[in-house]
């Protein structure tokens, strides 16, 4: 196959199993993508939050521009999921980013995820842009009824 998966799942079919292996509700979801950090190209995954913690989620796929240019079917990404529990959790915000001529060329706004590693006892922190409205993400699982967003300056 050119694109992907060999099975194709239900969405609601896939939301409850994801709703099952969490043992708690799905409160928001999203398709987005890491802007930040060293990996190229970027990582898309699906975010979503429960009452406890975030997830991203990616699945297995071939880079494709990689493999032509390259040769190499190594550059894609895997099937995992990242838990990252609310205790760990610094920041997690939404950030509108100033920039842009005239309102031209505008990024959109950035989900931005900070949180201690139990593991490794370091910051981590994520950059995400998302297809749908992030504030209404962040507020499910920070339990805000009213959005309040950063704006940050670029260069």
């Amino acid at each position: 196959m050119l694109f992907g998966n060999k099975e194709s799942v239900d969405a609601e079919t896939f939301w409850r199993k994801r709703q099952e292996e969490t043992g708690s509700p799905i409160l928001a979801k999203t398709l987005g993508r890491i802007v930040s950090g060293e990996r190229k190209p970027p990582v898309w995954g699906l975010l979503y939050t429960t009452e406890h913690s975030v997830y991203f989620q990616t699945f297995k796929t071939n880079n494709w521009v990689s493999m032509l240019l390259g040769g190499n079917s190594s550059n894609g990404t895997e099937d995992k999921i990242v838990e990252i529990s609310k205790e760990e959790i610094k920041t997690f915000c939404v950030r509108n980013i100033k920039g842009g001529m005239f309102g031209l060329f505008k990024q959109p706004p950035q989900v931005e995820l900070r949180w201690i590693s139990n593991e490794t006892g370091n910051e981590e922190v994520l950059f995400f842009e998302t297809d749908r409205n992030p504030q209404k993400l962040v507020d499910s699982f920070n339990g805000n009824t009213t959005s309040r967003e950063t704006d940050l300056k670029t260069d």
